[in-house]
């Protein structure tokens, strides 16, 4: 080591430890590295219970108020059987038409009796706006509506074409036979 040192900087070793007291001073910085923390916290992807029950309360708000406003468009609606227009429609063309305006393309065209084997069963007090409700006369299922909240359904008639009805009339009270949900 000594040889070499002499044949780069001869006799002055001053001059060596001047170079490498340089070169050591050169190479190391004044900052110290640090490995990244991995004890941050990590935003995770899944939500929180109260953030999904926000977000399915506004889910719910935004569906009634497109129900509402489809259903508004079709009041007053003659009954027509068979029907699926503004010209006039059935019970289940009423049902089938509006599915169709929320944007529900699979919903089938079928009757009120077909109609009861889709989604599941609720029971009345926990009957949410979409239900689909059906009635039974004569010792089958020939009617279905809409429940739209606050006891009340609409659906097409012959008497009053498409309208709101109560659950509590007199007439449907007797004749209800289960409400399902689709949605």
């Amino acid at each position: 080591m000594r040889n070499c040192i002499k044949v780069l900087f001869g006799n002055n070793f001053f001059m060596f430890l001047l170079i490498l007291s340089l070169l050591v001073i050169g190479c190391t910085s004044s900052t110290r590295y640090t490995r990244p923390s991995y004890k941050k916290e990590i935003k995770t992807k899944t939500r929180t219970y109260k953030e999904r029950k926000a977000q399915r309360s506004l889910k719910k708000i935004i569906f009634e108020r497109k129900l509402k406003r489809v259903v508004a468009s079709y009041l007053g609606v003659k009954y027509h059987y068979g029907g699926t227009s503004r010209r006039g429609m059935d019970c289940s063309g009423f049902v089938w038409r509006v599915f169709q305006d929320l944007g529900k393309k699979d919903f089938p065209r079928k009757s009120s009796a077909y109609l009861t084997k889709l989604g599941k069963p609720v029971l009345k007090k926990n009957a949410r706006p979409g239900d689909l409700i059906f009635f039974k006369t004569r010792n089958k299922i020939d009617h279905v509506g809409i429940y739209m909240g606050d006891e009340k359904f609409v659906h097409s008639s012959r008497g009053k074409g498409v309208g709101y009805t109560s659950v509590y009339n007199e007439y449907f009270r007797k004749r209800l036979f289960c409400i399902r949900r689709v949605l």
